[in-house]
Formats: structure tokens, sequence, C-alpha cells
């Protein structure tokens, strides 16, 4: 019977958690008139779903996947030379 209600509880827990994340998003939202820090860069036909990023105030470039909500996500530092 312990278990049972250990159980129990877990699962409630489980179901709160996901209740929660579910209902809640965050999104960033650029400030009003500051230019985007985050440029988007077109890479070649052979890699759909992959563009690189460029961060205009520290001058990195990363590789990212395309989030059709969520807008991209990083993936890995690339060399300047692809954001340019």
């Amino acid at each position: 019977m312990a278990n049972v209600k250990r159980l129990a509880w877990i699962l409630v827990g489980i179901a709160i958690g996901f209740a929660l994340s579910a209902a809640t998003s965050v999104r960033a939202e650029p400030r009003k008139g500051e230019p985007n820090r985050i440029v988007a860069h077109p890479t070649l036909s052979q890699m759909p779903g992959l563009i690189f990023v460029s961060d205009e105030k520290t001058h990195s470039c990363w590789l990212a996947a395309e989030a059709k909500e969520k807008g991209f996500s990083g993936l890995a530092p690339a060399p300047a030379d692809a954001c340019q």
C-alpha cells in the first residue's frame, strides 16, 4: 500500500510539472528603438533547416537549427566567414 501511495504522488508531481510547462512559455521580444542584435544569414540549399546566426555585439557566428514556433536554436560555433 505504501508503494502505491508513493507512485500516486510521483504521478501527481509529473502531471503538475507537465501542466505547468505546457501552460507557460517565454518569448524574447526586441526592445523598441534598438536594432536587432541577432542576424540570421541564409545557408546553402544542401542544408535545409539550418542557418548561420551572427551576434552583432560580440561578432560571433553560430550554426543554428530553425524551429517553427520558437525561431531558432543554436547548435555549434561557426567560423566568422560563414556569417559574411
